[in-house]
């Protein structure tokens, strides 16, 4: 899924005087038309000495409740933590975990909720520092991808035995577990809100190249690791989508 903002139509978000909220289906050019007459409202104040605070909006494609058709809609780009970033959206993955969270099929999720756990864009901007999973520090304008699990309690049996935090009760997970309320937390957007914890890494390759591999090939790598497949094994597979297709190539080359 590419960057949203290239939509010739969108969703737009508007709160008049009164505070009634809505969203209607509006082209570039009448959205140019409403942004000059909101620097009506706005003249005025800054004549007056008063500074009004405009924040930049980002698009994102969210998914109001189960069984509910996608929409585009405009929100407020966040107020960025200490060591966080806001992330440029290149790329975003549509994996079946999706589809499973459009139908409803998946137990304790915020909707509404921005789908897509990975993806891969530009660091636009940093506030305060942030390192790479090798200790190199970005710089904004650094092309990353990151880690989609987040914030584990590191006190379980998952995250303390059996080494495997993406199974801990406790995660947070970008796209899946954070919802709108939880602010840019998912790729099917313009922007991503990088969150203080989140383990990001460098990228050299293009987008394209990066996302061929999807959801897909890091599950079925971790899959053959932890099945310790060795020479002269053999190896069952059932399925053959994007997963079971990359673990035969994987097991076949263990």
């Amino acid at each position: 899924m590419r960057n949203p903002g290239s939509f010739s139509c969108f969703l737009y978000f508007s709160i008049s005087a009164y505070g009634h909220a809505g969203f209607y289906t509006v082209s570039p050019r009448k959205r140019a038309k409403a942004e000059r007459k909101a620097l009506i409202f706005v003249e005025p104040l800054r004549r007056c000495g008063i500074k009004p605070i405009l924040r930049r909006m980002a698009l994102v494609a969210l998914i109001p409740k189960p069984n509910s058709p996608v929409e585009v809609r405009e929100v407020a780009e966040p107020d960025l933590e200490t060591n966080s970033a806001l992330l440029e959206v290149e790329l975003s993955e549509v994996c079946g975990t999706d589809v499973y969270l459009q139908q409803g099929r998946l137990a304790g999720v915020p909707y509404p909720l921005v789908p897509g756990h990975v993806s891969v864009g530009r660091l636009q901007k940093i506030r305060g520092e942030l390192f790479d999973v090798e200790g190199k520090r970005f710089s904004e304008g650094d092309r990353v991808t990151f880690l989609d699990v987040h914030r584990t309690c590191n006190a379980c049996w998952y995250c303390l035995v059996a080494k495997a935090g993406t199974r801990c009760p406790q995660r947070k997970v970008y796209g899946i577990t954070y919802g709108l309320d939880d602010g840019l937390c998912g790729g099917w957007a313009t922007h991503i809100y990088i969150k203080p914890g989140t383990r990001c890494i460098r990228l050299d390759a293009v987008p394209e190249t990066f996302m061929a591999g999807g959801c897909a090939l890091p599950t079925s790598l971790h899959a053959v690791e932890r099945g310790d497949i060795k020479i002269g094994d053999t190896v069952l597979v059932l399925g053959s989508g994007p997963v079971g297709i990359n673990a035969i190539v994987l097991a076949l080359m263990r």
